[in-house]
């Protein structure tokens, strides 16, 4: 049976990241190329691939919010995770296109 992946919008992920939480976790699925040319302040680079890696390691926070660019990748990510057990992921809807459409912050490295 087909479950739709569980989203949050670009607002609501940026306002519950930036508060500090040490549960709360922003990941970036996209290539290394990518992420160093721009993210949202506080985001974690894990690359597509990578996600079954760390696994373990995200279950124990308590909300996981996963993007890319527009969207797609970071929900296969979020459909990864919830097929082993970590349920609480979700899927940041529009990825960093909507990220800056709203005039959210992303930083360079």
């Amino acid at each position: 049976m087909f479950h739709s992946t569980p989203t949050i919008s670009v607002e609501e992920a940026y306002a519950r990241t930036q508060a500090g939480e040490q549960d709360t976790i922003l990941v970036d699925v996209r290539t290394k190329e990518e992420f160093v040319a721009g993210h949202p302040p506080r985001a974690e680079h894990i690359p597509l691939e990578e996600i079954p890696l760390y696994q373990s390691r995200l279950k124990a926070y308590r909300e996981i919010f996963l993007f890319c660019r527009s969207g797609s990748r970071s929900s296969l990510a979020t459909q990864m995770l919830h097929a082993q057990g970590v349920t609480h992921a979700k899927n940041v809807e529009g990825g960093l296109l909507a990220w800056q459409a709203q005039g959210l912050p992303t930083e360079e490295i």
